[in-house]
């Protein structure tokens, strides 16, 4: 965000082209058919993780204004809420990266995964969210609650893609 000069959520406007580029054989011709949607949602998943992780740390808690790395540092050192803040706001992050590489992984090889590393995804996610509104990120950025969202939803489609495949193979056999 604050190296590209632009918003996060531009990230969702661009996502469609990337998945354009990413059905185009000549552009990633290592791809199969299967894997042509992993590229846009790692490129989604990254930007939106490293967009957070940047705009919370360059944002305030307490004060407003544009602040550089080493007033960062220092605004943390001396402020314990502040601390506290930037610590909450990275543990959500962290926890809901986890439902995003379990998607990414399902997306490489399409193989089922066991249902409880899904329902333990999603649950590490309702705790990420909890964490969030607790913390009071909507005030700095929404990025995080994006990055969340999209872990649920992943969650989600994940659960049900795998359902639909189960049931066609009963229906098969």
């Amino acid at each position: 965000q604050h190296a590209a000069g632009g918003s996060a959520e531009a990230i969702f406007m661009l996502a469609p082209m990337l998945l354009l580029l990413g059905q185009d054989p000549l552009m990633l011709p290592g791809l199969e058919d299967q894997q042509r949607y992993f590229p846009p949602v790692f490129a989604t998943s990254v930007y939106l993780a490293l967009a957070g992780i940047g705009s919370i740390t360059m944002s305030p808690a307490v004060d407003t204004g544009i602040r550089t790395w080493s007033q960062f540092l220092l605004t943390a050192l001396f402020h314990p809420m502040e601390l506290k803040f930037h610590i909450m706001v990275l543990f959500a992050i962290g926890l809901s990266l986890p439902s995003h590489v379990t998607f990414l992984r399902w997306l490489w090889n399409q193989r089922p995964r066991p249902s409880k590393g899904l329902v333990i995804t999603m649950l590490l996610n309702c705790a990420s969210v909890l964490l969030n509104l607790a913390a009071g990120v909507w005030v700095a950025s929404l990025v995080p609650l994006y990055l969340n969202g999209m872990g649920c939803a992943f969650g989600l489609i994940q659960y049900f893609a795998m359902k639909h495949v189960r049931s066609v193979g009963v229906k098969i056999i």
